[in-house]
């Protein structure tokens, strides 16, 4: 395993594990192993690190869900369905670390967090929104003409309200396990479904 993969992961445990703000560095570089000196040949930072840690774990698993929408062959239902069935799924193998689980609720609380931390990340943040929100813009307009949802229904505001309905159930639902949060989710969705059927 590469250096840098090794401390990637080993920061994302860490964070995960005891939020961001209350890992340091010298956690981090004693848990791997390392020498300083190696750590530092790395990542300069630690801000530096929680960057790589975002990409690698979050935007990958965001752009993963995008991927279950964007093409056609399946009902608009369905891809709402794969959407938050995937949202919660999160599969994370960490090669350093391979008996250990990643729990959703940990995930999702710790993106939350990182969310917030710097310009740069709300950034990166704001750009998988964009992709997200263009996917399913995608998915909206074959369902209109599949006749699934009604026409005058605007497509890039229906868009954001099912993104906004999918964050905000899981951010509402974080204190359920990931089944109520699943059946939270459903409801939501097949209510929001109801509203613009043809």
């Amino acid at each position: 395993m590469e250096t840098k993969d090794l401390i990637i992961e080993t920061a994302f445990l860490a964070f995960l594990e005891n939020g961001y703000d209350r890992v340091s560095l010298n956690k981090i570089v004693k848990r791997t192993g390392l020498t300083k000196g190696a750590f530092y040949h790395n990542f300069s930072s630690k801000s530096e690190l929680i960057h790589e840690v975002m990409s690698k774990y979050f935007f990958t698993h965001i752009n993963n869900t995008v991927k279950l929408i964007d093409g056609s062959g399946h009902s608009f239902n369905d891809k709402l369905t794969k959407i938050y069935t995937s949202v919660l799924n999160v599969k994370v193998h960490l090669y350093a670390y391979p008996d250990i689980e990643i729990k959703e609720e940990a995930f999702m609380h710790l993106f939350q967090e990182c969310m917030e931390i710097d310009d740069e990340l709300q950034k990166m943040g704001a750009k998988q929104q964009h992709i997200t929100i263009v996917a399913m813009e995608k998915a909206i307009e074959e369902a209109k003409a599949n006749h699934e949802i009604k026409n005058n229904i605007d497509t890039h505001d229906l868009a954001e309200l099912i993104n906004v309905t999918i964050r905000g159930t899981i951010m509402a639902t974080s204190h359920l396990s990931k089944t109520g949060t699943e059946k939270a989710l459903k409801k939501n969705i097949e209510n929001l479904l109801a509203l613009v059927r043809q």
